[in-house]
């Protein structure tokens, strides 16, 4: 069963192969109805601005995105759940390669499988059908740069009296319990 390609809430793909050897700089600015997708893809109540200003630079085997994604959007308390605003300003900075490049990077790179730590730095991106999407690299590094736990400037979160002695700890809970003898 075929199922239809994911359709992104904001798309901006660029061909590599046009890609002059110095590089080149790009401005996605989305658009009010693309600001609507990102907001809804993100869990965000609204997407005021989203702008990213990258510059894409080839090298010998990969292509270099750098920049920022700069964004006002709107977001919901998660003590009082009443919306404000946040700026976003996220730096970009991403490699892409050809699958075949990913792979052969993945091999060079990969970690000790003795050792407890993962890579230290990420793997490149792939170019996919000979394009990157700015657009998705802008929608990525917008919700990299969202604050997980926004709290609106000035909410604090007050337990309310007696809470604590109320609600004892499941801890205190597994103290009190009896093994059957």
């Amino acid at each position: 069963m075929n199922t239809p390609p994911r359709l992104l809430p904001l798309s901006r793909p660029f061909a590599v192969a046009a890609l002059p050897s110095g590089g080149r700089n790009f401005k996605v600015e989305a658009t009010p109805a693309e600001c609507l997708a990102v907001a809804s893809a993100c869990g965000l109540v609204a997407v005021k601005s989203l702008v990213a200003e990258l510059t894409v630079m080839p090298s010998s085997a990969s292509v270099n995105v750098t920049g920022m994604v700069k964004a006002v959007v709107t977001q919901a308390c998660t003590v009082s759940l009443d919306p404000f605003d946040a700026v976003v300003d996220e730096p970009v900075d991403l490699q892409f390669m050809p699958e075949s490049g990913v792979t052969a990077w993945m091999k060079k790179h990969s970690p000790d499988p003795n050792e407890d730590l993962a890579y230290e730095i990420d793997p490149p991106d792939v170019i996919v059908d000979g394009k990157i999407d700015l657009g998705a690299v802008a929608t990525e590094f917008l919700s990299l740069g969202l604050d997980p736990y926004p709290r609106k400037p000035g909410v604090a979160f007050e337990p309310g009296p007696d809470q604590a002695e109320k609600d004892p700890s499941l801890f205190a809970a597994l103290a009190q319990w009896k093994k059957p003898e």
